[in-house]
């Protein structure tokens, strides 16, 4: 390793105030452990710990597996890895928090700044204790989400003023749409200025502001367009720019499709537009806004620090590019689109486990010895680890030549509800190390090979800053996204841009940002044609004449062309003219083509239009997201899809699945997060039915909403991601989790510890058990030749009581529970349901329901949450075994009175029913009763002690536990 102690000296001793301490530590004891030159306590103060680990790769997986070994054993430590010949240093926050994040300082990207700034939160001058060091600390690793929270408050407040105070709008959808616009390219200036990216000013917008008021012009029309559409989308030396920079300045061209005239401007154009300094018919527009309200935002927007990486935010006045994904989760109505924002772990595992299976795949289909990726998937190991340490080990030109032109450059990922692109990004995460990799491969192999296309790639890429090149190039040819809502669509891309320009050492030396409308689309994903005879089979296709048919199919033969030789030529910065030429042909040609194919559906998404090249090879390589959670009947009225095999399902999330996997590739990867009945409803059998015909391998992973929930939407999302290989010719194999609970404390682990168990299991009640481990499926094996319940309600007298939601415990009661409402008295409540049982078997049955063993099978087969009679009547029941039933009646004696003693009257007043009296039950503080009859119904069946001590301890520090 090179004298990195030089610098980390430098950094904790002179600038921090740490000592030096340098105490070996032996190597854990864990997999992968021979990645580890040196493990040891290199600095300490305050009795704060920094941890060093010297490493041969750099492996995040293999970081977090370290952390997760030892961190009770140094609960007050620091872990800083460094790799990459010391020149990659990785720093995780403290290991108690549960929940690893980390700081880079990365010399091979040329990204050192933001971990030297973050890195002052450690100085010991600072604090007057040890305390005082830890909560000054966790400010470098915060995430800062109340931050977040209080500049969306503004931001809103400042949007709706904008949206009211446009003017030539009077289309209400319109003014919101074109409020958005305005704000997100002029909050893109601002991530700019704050950097004196424009001609050295970090007040811009302000200081231009003021000069054009000064000069009785028109802060809006005649300065903010013409700054768009000529100072940031045209070169220097265009005739319009260059009256633009008499007046104003230079202004460095930016490109990317933000500056150019949104269709808005183009729709409200003037009918009789009359010859301005400047020939761009947009900015002869009937839209107005004020100077001053644009003061106002301009001035809200000044008392921000606009950062272009995404470090946490210190202070009040701190915004990075992750608040515009909140504001864009926030601004849209979740509740009627069913759109959940998506947090950064979910995205990562979905990402992985379908990207990198991909290009594996690929590999070794194409003769190369690259390693099998579903073991990693269904044995949940270090996939990112294990693809890194492959291409590292290419020793043929061959290999990486193909991994490089024929894989990398060709992949192709899509977010069919791309909302402001979290997944996109996730996908950016994955692919861009492995990109570095590959390139760093070829290098080497440029010493030695005279491959003219190998010395022409090294050499471009010599011309640019590296990090921001391959950027540029996994964003124009690997991330594609559609979405319903335009404005998601443009601040999918915003971000995008934001994205790539944080990845520039010297943002001062921003290069033009590639063009991505014709990656990022608006549209309804479930309605348009997949292809030209999708359209005429399932469409009311006489809307336009017989005369035009040939006439459109050429012309999108001709768009497909047009788009590969934009995306050539793209790659050459210089060649603006014909980049200009080609994109007015393509953008007439393409809303001419979906202007002819009248379907009678608003918004409809044509993929064999929109992605023909795609589409025509195959379709697309791998699929993620987060598809809506809408009932089909909320939104029939708004538009109907047709000749869907899911369409019974009732909720579009299945929809969304089958034209997924329809546009997917053969042996390619999907991955969604859904809600969890896709498992373990009735109703989901028809996409059960498609996944088991068109995949050959099924991933499920189940998630509870309580005590903690992966959404922190409003709602409680229980859910079920779902990791699926596309295949019509193979049998379908399946994997399932356990019903997976945690606290928020946990969260940071809670994808390293998902375990996979093969299903062998029959379905129950249309349900696909969510089974995590082997004892399990013993169980069912054991259960499933068994009589069932419903065999003991013929002639049934005596009835049992229950609940129809349990959450940690089936309430199961000989008696009615209390209930009063101010509308109807005392009643039984309507989720008090019953069943009737015969007098011999009452107690013993009693008991069986109120048993763990009953819990563990309503929550593997049902929804979790609503206690059907159907799932009752099919719980196994065993032959009860002789001069046992005194027993019965003693216990469940004993548990009726014990919940009773423990229950409490509680009050609650609603809105349009009035005040309700219901008594509350706590099973838990009944559970040593529990433990007994468990003991006893558990002797009734066949099972282990294993099974047995499974069984009684289920999910016990839960059930048990505080609820969060």
């Amino acid at each position: 390793m090179s004298n990195f102690q030089d610098t980390l000296e430098e950094f904790f001793i002179e600038q921090l105030n740490f000592e030096y301490n340098g105490l070996e530590l032996p190597a854990p004891e864990i997999d992968g452990n021979e990645n580890i030159l040196n493990y040891t306590k290199e600095f300490e103060a305050q009795g704060v710990d920094i941890l060093l680990v010297e490493c041969k790769d750099r492996i995040i997986e293999f970081q977090k597996k370290l952390i997760k070994n030892q961190k009770n054993q140094f609960p007050n430590a620091h872990f800083l890895f460094v790799s990459n010949d010391g020149k990659v240093f990785d720093l995780y926050n403290s290991s108690i928090s549960g929940n690893a994040k980390k700081i880079t300082y990365d010399e091979i990207g040329r990204n050192t700044r933001l971990f030297k700034e973050k890195l002052q939160f450690f100085d010991v001058t600072n604090t007057s204790d040890s305390t005082e060091l830890q909560i000054n600390v966790e400010k470098a690793f915060d995430t800062s989400d109340k931050i977040t929270k209080k500049f969306f408050d503004k931001f809103k407040k400042i949007h709706d003023k904008l949206q009211k105070a446009i003017t030539g709008i009077e289309d209400k959808k319109d003014k919101s749409w074109y409020a958005s616009v305005m704000m997100n390219r002029i909050m893109f200036i601002y991530f700019l200025q704050k950097h004196s990216v424009i001609q050295g000013d970090t007040d811009f917008l302000l200081q231009k502001l003021d000069e054009v008021n000064a000069n009785g012009k028109d802060y809006y029309k005649d300065f903010l367009l013409p700054l768009f559409f000529y100072g940031f989308a045209r070169r220097d030396g265009h005739p319009e720019k260059e009256k633009f920079a008499e007046q104003y300045g230079s202004i460095r061209y930016l490109n990317g499709g933000l500056f150019y005239p949104h269709h808005l401007e183009k729709k409200y154009t003037k009918d009789n537009p009359k010859k301005g300094m400047y020939e761009e018919p947009a900015l002869q527009t009937k839209i107005g806004i004020s100077a001053k309200l644009l003061k106002e935002i301009l001035e809200f927007l000044n008392g921000y620090t606009w950062y272009l990486d995404n470090r946490p935010m210190k202070e009040d006045t701190d915004i990075n590019p992750d608040v515009l994904g909140y504001i864009f989760e926030k601004y849209i109505n979740q509740k009627e689109l069913g759109a959940y924002y998506t947090k950064e772990d979910i995205t990562e595992y979905i990402s992985k486990n379908t990207i990198i299976p991909f290009i594996l795949d690929k590999m070794r289909t194409s003769g190369f010895d690259a390693p099998d990726p579903n073991p990693m998937i269904t044995n949940n190991e270090d996939i990112i680890g294990a693809v890194g340490r492959y291409v590292d080990g290419i020793t043929n030109y061959k290999e990486v030549n193909f991994l490089y032109k024929e894989v990398l450059l060709e992949l192709s990922v899509l977010d069919p509800s791309v909302g402001s692109g979290a997944f996109l990004f996730a996908a950016l995460n994955i692919l861009l190390p492995i990109y570095q990799k590959t390139i760093f491969r070829l290098k080497e192999f440029a010493k030695t090979e005279k491959d003219q296309w190998l010395q022409d790639t090294i050499n471009t890429l010599s011309k640019h800053a590296e990090e921001y090149y391959l950027t540029k190039q996994i964003i124009l040819n690997n991330l594609y996204g559609v979405d319903i809502v335009e404005e998601a669509t443009e601040i999918c891309k915003l971000r995008l841009f934001l994205q790539l320009a944080s990845h520039l050492p010297d943002i001062t030396s921003i290069e033009p940002l590639p063009d991505i409308d014709f990656n990022i689309y608006a549209g309804n994903s479930l309605v348009g044609g997949l292809s030209w005879e999708d359209l005429e089979a399932n469409y009311t296709m006489d809307l336009f004449t017989s005369a035009n048919r040939d006439n459109i199919k050429s012309d999108i033969e001709t768009l497909s062309k047009l788009k590969t030789e934009y995306r050539e030529v793209q790659q050459n910065d210089d060649n603006e003219e014909e980049l200009n030429h080609l994109k007015n042909n393509l953008t007439t040609l393409e809303h001419g083509v979906n202007t002819e194919i009248k379907i009678g559906i608003n918004n409809p998404f044509h993929w064999f239009i929109d992605f023909s090249k795609i589409i025509k090879n195959g379709g697309f390589d791998v699929i993620i997201g987060n598809p809506p959670y809408v009932e089909y009947s909320k939104i029939k009225k708004k538009y109907k899809i047709v000749n869907y095999k899911t369409i019974k399902s009732g909720n579009i999330y299945a929809n969304f699945i089958e034209r997924s996997l329809s546009i997917l590739n053969d042996k390619r990867y999907l991955g969604f997060i859904v809600q969890l009945p896709i498992v373990c409803t009735p109703r989901m059998k028809p996409v059960q039915d498609y996944l088991e015909k068109n995949t050959n391998l099924n991933l499920f992973s189940f998630f509870d909403d309580r005590p903690a929930k992966l959404f922190d939407g409003l709602e409680h999302v229980r859910a079920t991601i779902l990791i699926a290989q596309n295949s019509r010719n193979a049998e379908n194999e399946i994997y399932t989790t356990t019903y997976n609970r945690w606290y928020s404390k946990d969260r940071g682990e809670l994808f390293d510890n998902l375990n996979y168990q093969k299903h062998s299991i029959k379905p129950v009640l249309g349900s696909i058990a969510k089974i995590g481990n082997p004892i399990e499926t013993k169980i069912f094996q054991k259960l499933e030749h068994l009589s069932k319940l419903e065999s003991f309600l013929k002639n049934g007298e005596v009835p049992i009581y229950y609940h129809d939601a349990p959450q940690y415990f089936a309430r199961f009661t000989d008696f009615v529970p209390y209930f009063e409402s101010e509308k109807e008295g005392v009643k039984q409540s309507s989720h008090v349901k019953d069943i009737k049982i015969q007098k011999d078997k009452y107690h013993f049955i009693l008991c069986l329901l109120n048993s763990s063993l009953f819990y563990w099978w309503f929550i593997k087969v049902s929804n979790c949450r609503d206690l059907t009679k159907s799932t009752i009547l099919n719980f196994p029941i065993p032959k009860i075994k002789k001069n046992s039933n005194e027993e019965y009646v003693k216990l469940s004696n004993l548990l009726m009175h014990d919940l009773k003693k423990n229950s409490r009257l509680k009050e609650a007043i609603y809105k349009n029913t009035g005040w309700k009296k219901y008594d509350e039950y706590y099973p838990k503080l009944s559970y040593r009763i529990t433990k007994e009859i468990d003991n006893l119904v558990l002797s009734e069946y066949d099972l282990d002690k294993k099974a047995i001590d499974f069984i009684t301890n289920y999910d016990i520090n839960i059930r048990l536990g505080n609820n969060e």
